[in-house]
């Protein structure tokens, strides 16, 4: 049998809470991710928060897999910004309301309302 490895991406269960009619099937939901994952050779969630959160849910054999930006290489320290120069945001997802668009949405407020200062 090849083992089968599980790379953790979406946080499923918790998209219910943002359709207020399927939150009573969030129970069912872990239910069936438990079984799922307990059919891995190992899940591979991205942060140890994940994995943390992962494992409070009873997702066995967990292993951090680390993904995105490397904070070492890119750095607000290594920053060379012009004098006066507006930050650059972006949002890389999926435009859902469980992505966080909304507190995207009020960062990119209050930097337009600081630049307009």
């Amino acid at each position: 049998r090849t083992p089968l490895l599980c790379s953790h991406h979406t946080r499923w269960a918790s998209y219910l809470d943002y359709y207020p009619p399927l939150r009573p099937f969030a129970s069912l939901a872990w239910l069936h991710l438990r079984r799922f994952h307990a059919r891995c050779a190992a899940t591979l969630p991205p942060s140890q928060g994940a994995a943390n959160e992962l494992a409070a849910r009873g997702i066995p054999r967990l292993v951090v897999w680390p993904r995105g930006v490397d904070v070492a290489l890119f750095s607000p320290s290594k920053r060379r910004a012009a004098a006066g120069s507006v930050p650059t945001v972006l949002l890389v997802a999926r435009l859902r309301w469980e992505k966080g668009l909304a507190d995207f949405a009020a960062v990119v407020r209050r930097l337009e309302a600081r630049a307009a200062r």
